[in-house]
């Protein structure tokens, strides 16, 4: 699916790339040190497990509560030391998690005692989140934090 999904002409992916890289577009809309290097280091997963019916609908408490344990499977499976949830709606959705640096930064507690990091931002397909944001969470969660309390 990934590979399907990266090769075609989806704003998503593109708009992710150039955010965590900080490079403007090549002409055929990937960033020049991103497309297939790039994603080959990265994991994604479609938290909901049922697709919904058109964009901008949303999901039930229902869809969102059946896929919390494919989600709590991956994450122990991966045990990712960051993840980034691609919107505030989806964020909101989610399970309560068991550390909160801010309300777009929290942590999950895996089972073998480690955090994975989130860092909620708007759906990159309506929006670029700041680079600066997203470098400062992959180096240090405290970092992004001190980030969006310095925006307020």
């Amino acid at each position: 699916m990934i590979k399907r999904e990266v090769s075609g002409d989806h704003r998503f992916w593109k708009r992710l790339e150039q955010v965590i890289l900080n490079q403007p577009r090549a002409n055929d809309g990937w960033c020049p040190d991103g497309g297939h290097a790039l994603w080959q280091q990265l994991a994604f997963y479609n938290y909901l497990q049922v697709g919904l019916s058109a964009p901008g609908h949303r999901p039930t408490q229902g869809q969102f509560n059946d896929s919390w344990k494919p989600f709590w499977a991956v994450l122990n499976l991966l045990r990712p030391e960051r993840v980034l949830v691609c919107g505030k709606d989806l964020w909101n959705g989610m399970e309560t998690t068991h550390e909160e640096l801010h309300a777009d930064i929290q942590a999950y507690r895996l089972d073998n005692g480690e955090n994975a990091w989130c860092l909620a931002i708007r759906h990159p397909s309506r929006w670029l989140p700041s680079h600066e944001l997203i470098v400062a969470f992959l180096d240090d969660p405290k970092n992004a934090k001190a980030l969006l309390e310095a925006r307020r």
